[in-house]
């Protein structure tokens, strides 16, 4: 624990909607509303007319959506890996999201269709306003995500994004995701280094992760990610209902570039992205991750700020795990580690618009997160918790989050 740092002790900038079933947390940017929408102990019904009230009402559009439930073995999908929990709503662009233990697929339940359409599900979605102003992002003929911009940045999120051909070995399909999150970008009118932040959810990810990042920095190398800005990440172990290697969704921006010199438009302030450092940790670049621990995308003149933390785990300042068969150390420290990136930039728990936690053993573990929250006062958290593999075997437990701020500090 740092010396005189409480885990909760900044007012809450974000307006949350409170309800049974769903956390919304919101925050305008520029002439947009940005929503993080978080949905837990849900029925295939709710992710239909309940969140499409949601949305309507609000007159949002979702970007990328992940659902998380039960994954059959290798079931064919011809539009969206959603089509399996058999509800009526528009799935484009969602992906759904099974557990893992080992590599192997972990439910509650009996694997099948019919048990999948019937077992709890939860869902984490951004969502833009007003829905007039998005573009959808068409890729290889289906719907990859959508595009805005506002007078500092064009923006696109990108979800359910993979390799063409899922008999192809391993490396092959990482390659190929690689190249259609290029592909889907350049639709949007964006590159490959705008992308800020990234979510790659790995088949079986114990076995392969070392051969993910080799061919992560190689692609980062061609790309010039390294000269420009490495985006945030999550890299965590989870099978997905194509039955393929890997599954990503990613956010990208780009700033508007000032006018030129004599130029008669009015100036425009740039919008700035950095990556931010972790007080308690080293760069993950240190021990041959491709990633940074946290980016900032802050708008100008006091405007509206959002943090994206990477996953982030048990690891000490020299890149090695601690607290090794102990998941509540694990998770203290992990959440010890989030809670000081915050307050790097003068934020706190209460900024957080969602998060995602995972677990080695959920259900042995679960208690003990809940615990925690309770005792550290964050049992209003909107967080998903998953079963997963962690990307190395000896993490139980790993968290990412995101952040707003509506304006920058005083």
């Amino acid at each position: 624990m740092i010396s005189g740092l409480s885990l909760n002790i900044y007012p809450d900038p974000v307006q949350r909607l409170p309800d049974p079933r769903w956390q919304i947390a919101h925050v305008n940017v520029g002439s947009h509303g940005l929503y993080a929408i978080t949905g837990n102990d849900l029925s295939a019904e709710d992710l239909g007319a309940p969140l499409e009230a949601i949305l309507a009402e609000r007159d949002a559009v979702r970007a990328a959506q992940y659902v998380f439930g039960s994954v059959p073995d290798r079931s064919p999908l011809a539009a969206s890996g959603v089509s399996l929990v058999s509800a009526p709503f528009p799935v484009a662009g969602a992906t759904l999201l099974g557990g893992q233990r080992g590599g192997r697929k972990v439910s509650p339940r009996p694997v099948s269709s019919a048990a999948i359409a019937a077992a709890p599900l939860s869902t984490q979605l951004y969502a833009i306003s007003p829905a007039a102003a998005v573009t959808p992002v068409i890729h290889k003929g289906r719907r990859a995500g959508i595009a805005f911009e506002d007078t500092h940045a064009r923006y696109c999120l990108l979800g359910d994004i993979t390799a063409d051909d899922p008999a192809a070995s391993r490396s092959v399909q990482c390659r190929q995701l690689f190249e259609n999150m290029e592909g889907a970008l350049a639709v949007a009118g964006l590159a490959f280094t705008d992308i800020v932040r990234t979510w790659l959810y790995v088949d079986a990810i114990l076995d392969w992760y070392d051969t993910l990042n080799q061919v992560r920095t190689r692609f980062f190398n061609e790309r010039g990610v390294f000269a420009k800005r490495v985006p945030a990440s999550t890299g965590i172990g989870a099978a997905n209902a194509r039955g393929t290697a890997i599954v990503a969704s990613l956010l990208a921006v780009r700033p508007r570039a000032a006018p030129a010199a004599g130029a008669s438009s009015a100036p425009v302030a740039p919008l700035t992205i950095r990556p931010l450092r972790s007080p308690l940790q080293c760069s993950a670049e240190d021990y041959g991750s491709s990633f940074s621990r946290a980016i900032e995308i802050a708008r100008p003149d006091g405007g509206a700020r959002e943090i994206c933390i990477s996953g982030t785990a048990s690891i000490e300042p020299g890149g090695q795990t601690v607290h090794v068969g102990d998941v509540e150390k694990q998770i203290a420290l992990s959440m010890e580690v989030v809670a000081a990136i915050l307050a790097d930039q003068q934020l706190g728990w209460a900024n957080v618009s969602r998060a995602i936690a995972y677990f080695r053993d959920l259900e042995k573990d679960l208690p003990r997160f809940r615990g925690y929250l309770a005792a550290h006062g964050l049992g209003g958290l909107p967080v998903v918790c998953m079963q997963a593999d962690i990307c190395r075997d000896d993490l139980l437990f790993e968290i990412e989050a995101d952040a707003f701020s509506p304006g920058a500090p005083a």
